[in-house]
This record gives C-alpha cells, structure tokens and sequence, in this order.
C-alpha cells in the first residue's frame, strides 16, 4: 500500500474539479449562445456572452488536464476566481427581479469543497459582500427583503459548507493515524516510514541513514513471562526509543524490529544516538508483574546518498543487523559503504 492512497483530500478534489468543469463548461457554452441569439427572449448581452465563451473555454481546457493527469494545485484556484469573477460580472448587469444573485449562493459549497476550510473564507466574503452591495444599490434600501433573505440564505449554506469541510478533515486526519499508526506500541508503521522517506528524500541534502533495531532474546521472553509481557516490553522499547531519537522518528517494522529513519551530516552523528539507544535501553528495566527485566537491542546501521529506494536501504541495515546478531548481540554493526 503506497503512503499516497491516503491523500483522499487531493483525489477528492481533483474529481469534484472535473465534474464541475464539465457541467459549468456545458453551460457556459449554452448561456453564451443564448445571451448572443435569444434576443426575442432575453435582452442580448454580447460581453457577457463573451466572457462565457472564455470560461467554457478554461473549463474544457482545465478538464482535459484533470484527464490526462496533468493538473496542477493552483489551476483549482484559478478556476474558482474565475467562476466568481464572471458570477459577479453576471449579477451586476443583470436585473434584481431575474434573480440572477440565487446563484451565489451555490458558490460557498464549491469554495469549502475545492479549497478546503481555510482557503475557501476569502472569496466567500468577498462574493457575500459583493453581492449585497449590488442589492443595495439596485433597491436603495439598507435592509430590504432581498437583503435579509439573501444574508440569512447565504450564511446558512456557509455555516453548512463550513461544518461539512470541518469534519471532513478531521474524519480523515484520523484515519490516517488509524493506517500509520501501529496498533499495540503507537508507534508509526511501515507506511509511515515509506511516507517519511519520499519525502526527506526528496528534499534534504544530507545523507540519509536508517537504524533497525531488534529486540534480543525476545521470544525467550515471550516464552518465559507469557505474550502480555512481550506486548509490555515491545510497547516499553517503543516509548523509549521514541524519547531517545527525538528528533527523529521511530518505527514499529515488525515483530520486534523497529526503525529510525533519519538525515545526518556524517555517519558518527548517527553511531552516537545508536550507542546512547544501546546504553539506554537495558538501563530502563520494563515491569513484568511483581519482576523486572532488562532488555537488549542490536542495532544494523544503513547510509544511503544516492536515491535508490526504501527497500534496498532497508535491506542493506538488516545485513548490518544479521552482522550484529552474529556477533554476540547488543552490539551495534554498520557499514560505511554508500547504499547506490
């Protein structure tokens, strides 16, 4: 599972610009053909028509690049300006009795749902201000009953939109948790570590280096005290190496291996907090009931410069971490050749 299957916010949005693109480039194409040629109906409005066209326009482009996945995050934005810069274009020139201001009030769901909560403030305010004025303008009257009911309408929809985005965002911030987290110690996951890993590696300069620590003798322990006090000793190595590499992030890979994921300028930087993990650890005994243990990591030590990926990094630590295994445990191995 790829760290970017949790990124429904941005999924989320690309779709609802597609869609909008369709159905409002759809109907800009037929409003601008109707102010041009409907004159027996409506009065022809040749710019207004006009600035239709050049939405339509932008609308069949912009969705042409959602297609092919060539969008980009500002196109929704430029979008959205658009969309109000021509709905109150529209509302100015028109009549109040066409009741063409109604359509503001379908513009805050559009801003909260592509912009998201904090974005979308600005042009809903703009556009509420807006459109009140030119009510005002038209009736000469501070609080008339198109102001009232338009005020009362269009905070309605916002409180709405507001909410709905709100809740949105956070049902989602916590299911990523859910998927990031390991369920047992709370510590972060391998998800988690690919995530981390793209995007360190994609914008630090420095090395970057990866500890995997095992617990030793761990199934003695679980064989011996009983699983409850494995799961006590797994989540007790979790706190403390989530304290002790601070800075940096701990994760929970597996069984009883955990990581550091980490960038560095040199590699005795790195050797230094795995020889305080090492000290540290059998220091802080873990209760067991009415006992108490001491427990011991060997740690693998892995340096990468070049970007060839997460498991060749991975795999190359775990060698380093079979070395110190081998060597005795509670034993730190690493290996100054570069992971290329």
């Amino acid at each position: 599972m790829e760290s970017s299957v949790l990124d429904n916010t941005q999924q989320l949005r690309s779709r609802i610009l597609m869609g909008i693109c369709a159905l409002l480039g759809l109907l800009g194409l037929l409003l601008g053909l109707a102010n041009l040629f409907l004159v027996s109906v409506i009065p022809a409005k040749p710019i207004l028509a006009f600035f239709q066209f050049l939405f339509a326009a932008l609308s069949i482009y912009l969705l042409w690049l959602s297609a092919n996945n060539k969008q980009r995050p500002w196109h929704a934005k430029l979008y959205i300006y658009t969309l109000t810069a021509l709905v109150i274009y529209a509302i100015y020139q028109a009549q109040l009795s066409s009741f063409l201001f109604s359509w503001a009030l379908t513009l805050p769901i559009v801003y909260f749902l592509m912009l998201g909560k904090e974005s979308a403030q600005f042009p809903t305010v703009v556009l509420l201000c807006t459109v009140l004025n030119d009510i005002f303008l038209k009736t000469a009257v501070l609080i008339s009953p198109p102001i009232v009911n338009f005020l009362c309408a269009y905070l309605i929809v916002w409180i709405v939109s507001y909410l709905y985005e709100n809740s949105r965002e956070h049902s989602e911030y916590h299911l990523q948790q859910l998927a990031l987290r390991d369920p047992l110690t709370q510590s972060f996951n391998r998800l988690a570590l690919s995530r981390d890993y793209n995007s360190i590696s994609d914008q630090t300069d420095l090395s970057v280096y990866v500890l995997v620590l095992d617990i030793d003798f761990f199934k003695q322990v679980n064989d011996r005290y009983g699983h409850e006090a494995g799961d006590t000793v797994l989540k007790h190595c979790a706190q403390t190496l989530e304290q002790l590499s601070n800075p940096a992030i701990s994760y929970r890979i597996g069984g009883e291996e955990f990581c550091i994921l980490l960038t560095a300028p040199a590699m005795s930087d790195v050797i230094k907090l795995a020889e305080k993990i090492k000290l540290k650890i059998p220091q802080q005994q873990v209760d067991i009931g009415e006992q108490k243990i001491s427990i011991t990591v060997s740690i693998g030590i892995a340096k990468q410069q070049t970007k060839s990926g997460l498991a060749r990094l991975l795999a190359t630590a775990d060698q380093q971490l079979y070395k110190a295994k081998k060597a005795g445990r509670n034993t730190i191995m690493y290996s100054e050749d570069l992971v290329a």
